[in-house]
């Protein structure tokens, strides 16, 4: 619930730049664009966001596109 209630509605592009500016905490930046994504992709399904047919893109143009849902599931 705390995930839906900071990132719902927003893009996941801008979740993806949290976490490359942000994290890991001691080396910000340090993963490569597949990793963020890859992680990011996790913690969508911990959250209990749907898997896609396709890997997640770290394509800031692709993620721009794609909105959080913010309902409670």
């Amino acid at each position: 619930m705390v995930f839906k209630n900071s990132w719902g509605g927003k893009r996941l592009s801008e979740l993806l730049a949290y976490m490359t500016e942000r994290m890991p905490k001691n080396s910000p930046g340090s993963l490569t664009g597949e990793e963020y994504a890859a992680v990011t992709a996790y913690i969508l399904m911990l959250n209990g966001y749907p898997s896609g047919d396709e890997e997640l893109p770290y394509d800031s143009s692709a993620t721009r596109r794609i909105r959080i849902e913010a309902s409670d599931r």
